[in-house]
């Protein structure tokens, strides 16, 4: 699918430009505001990515025939490569099931910024095979608009637990040891906001946990000239699906915050604990990442930088050669070290 806009003075096409959050005529240097070219109505934007959540369309768009990975993307990156695997084999498609989302957040992080601290990051890895940087840094990196779903809970904790504290008093050689038992109960109520999960089916869950935090303050409503020229996903995993990682990570949170108001002298183990769910609310929203693909020894090895923050995670393959040489040269320090101890002892 092509969302493109035209230039209100020259008429060329207008592409997005990060830094600014403007869009920008390459031919006549102009540069417009969203809502000076963003004028279509509700019925149009849901001809593009349709009404959410009771109102879905289909659009055109590419899959890749590597990974299965579906894209919505415009004329400029939908012929090219996989943003997820990095295949070259894109195949035109048509997408069934596509919504509009609610919120965007912009990307904050241009492609030349990106493409600058990707390569600072690699350069500070020291085990990274050779050769390596040059060949990732040479590899493709591609502009996401990755689905996600935030949720807003309140959150009820039951929580039962007990404790024991032992005293002793001596009298003689006598020892009285007093144990007492304690029945702890509370009830808290907390209330969360903005909490992410990610709903793509070809993003790490992990890695893209480890991709926050994102500044939702700055999230604006959906627009599709905020996303010309980078690639969307189709969400995989509808708000029901989605609130079962919701409810594990909150389950977690609310149980420690839980824990924390129980003041005891001693250990306090939990013998039951209940959450209810009140007043949950689901905000369908797409999130900025840059990736890049590098196929090391056959397999692929993905790495992601929010697009807001510059943040960048991922698991760089491991040269074995280097790994051994700075795991002996730590022996080797680590031996020196025990020699120098060794001749301090016995000598002074």
């Amino acid at each position: 699918m092509s969302i493109n806009f035209m230039c209100p003075y020259c008429g060329s096409d207008l592409h997005m430009d990060e830094s600014a959050q403007k869009l920008r005529c390459d031919a006549c240097k102009s540069e417009y505001d969203f809502d000076e070219v963003s004028t279509q109505s509700d019925e149009e934007l849901a001809q593009v990515l349709g009404e959410y959540p009771s109102e879905e369309v289909d659009c055109d768009g590419c899959m890749c025939d590597n990974c299965g990975a579906q894209m919505i993307a415009d004329e400029y990156t939908s012929a090219t490569f996989c943003s997820f695997c990095g295949a070259p084999t894109i195949l035109p498609t048509h997408i069934t099931g596509v919504a509009k989302p609610d919120y965007v957040l912009p990307f904050q992080v241009n492609r030349r910024q990106a493409q600058h601290a990707f390569s600072a990051w690699f350069r500070k890895k020291k085990l990274i095979p050779p050769g390596f940087l040059e060949t990732a840094m040479a590899g493709k990196i591609s502009g996401i608009y990755v689905p996600f779903w935030l949720f807003d809970c309140e959150v009820e904790t039951r929580l039962h637990a007990k404790s024991s504290v032992t005293s002793s008093i001596r009298s003689g050689n006598a020892e009285l040891v007093t144990v007492k038992d304690y029945a702890h109960y509370r009830d808290v109520i907390a209330d969360y906001t903005d909490v992410p999960v990610d709903a793509s089916e070809k993003m790490d869950d992990r890695l893209m946990d480890m991709l926050e935090p994102f500044d939702f303050s700055r999230a604006v409503p959906f627009e599709p000239s905020y996303t010309e020229g980078f690639c969307l996903e189709k969400y995989a995993y509808t708000k029901d699906q989605a609130f079962d990682r919701v409810r594990e990570r909150l389950n977690g949170c609310s149980l420690q915050s839980a824990r924390e108001t129980l003041n005891t002298e001693g250990f306090a183990s939990v013998t039951s604990c209940t959450h209810t769910y009140n007043r949950c609310r689901a905000k369908y929203v797409l999130l900025p990442v840059w990736t890049i693909n590098y196929n090391y020894n056959g397999f692929t090895h993905q790495f992601f930088m929010n697009g807001q923050t510059g943040k960048i995670v991922g698991e760089p393959p491991l040269s074995l050669t280097r790994t051994l040489q700075w795991f002996g040269g730590i022996a080797a320090a680590v031996a020196a070290l025990g020699e120098l101890i060794w001749l301090a002892v016995n000598l002074l």
